[in-house]
């Protein structure tokens, strides 16, 4: 344990994130501002009881983190010192894509919800330094058709079909524009 009582944690279970935080006020007065889940901030004198204090949130930060919860980076996102390689990042991008086209089979694995938001927050870090955001079925769709139309408008007839391929795989014809009971009771305009 440090001698200096001084602390910033931000902890994160999925949905829900905590901070605990103890900074100087005025080292000359030796007064300490203490913040903490669910109390109001507040103010407290004397090293000797912001050392006992700092004890007591360590106790607490460290039973939070045998039961699940993970230290988050609150430092707002700047530009990285190193950007990452071009092929790591379609890859985090590609993994992002992947779990989140299957969460229910990810909460149904682990109903504790534990992996999920081990997942939501190793998004959440990889989108501070600038790897994108995962995009939905109906958004790939939408640029592979715009890519399609491009490629079909500079005369690349082979282009043009391999977007438009990968358009209709990634949002098929049945699925648009028929609601989900009708999909499945095989409804008009299934294509059979």
């Amino acid at each position: 344990m440090d001698a200096d009582p001084e602390l910033d944690v931000t902890l994160s279970k999925g949905r829900r994130i905590v901070t605990f935080e103890i900074a100087a006020l005025d080292r000359d007065l030796r007064t300490w501002t203490v913040v903490e889940p669910l109390m109001p901030p507040r103010v407290i004198l004397g090293d000797a009881e912001a050392l006992d204090t700092r004890r007591r949130l360590d106790a607490r930060i460290a039973a939070r983190l045998a039961v699940g919860w993970v230290p988050v980076d609150t430092r707002p996102a700047g530009d990285p010192s190193l950007p990452l390689p071009a092929d790591l990042t379609l890859y985090l991008r590609s993994l992002f894509e992947a779990v989140t086209e299957a969460r229910q089979a990810l909460r149904a694995a682990d109903p504790s919800g534990q992996l999920w938001a081990a997942c939501v927050i190793l998004q959440q870090q990889a989108q501070r330094i600038g790897v994108p955001a995962p995009e939905t079925r109906l958004a790939r769709a939408h640029r592979e058709r715009r890519l399609g139309a491009r490629a079909e408008q500079a005369g690349d007839r082979r282009g043009a079909i391999l977007h438009y391929r990968v358009s209709r795989r990634s949002h098929p014809p049945s699925l648009r524009g028929r609601p989900p009971t009708a999909r499945a009771a095989g409804g008009p305009g299934d294509g059979r």
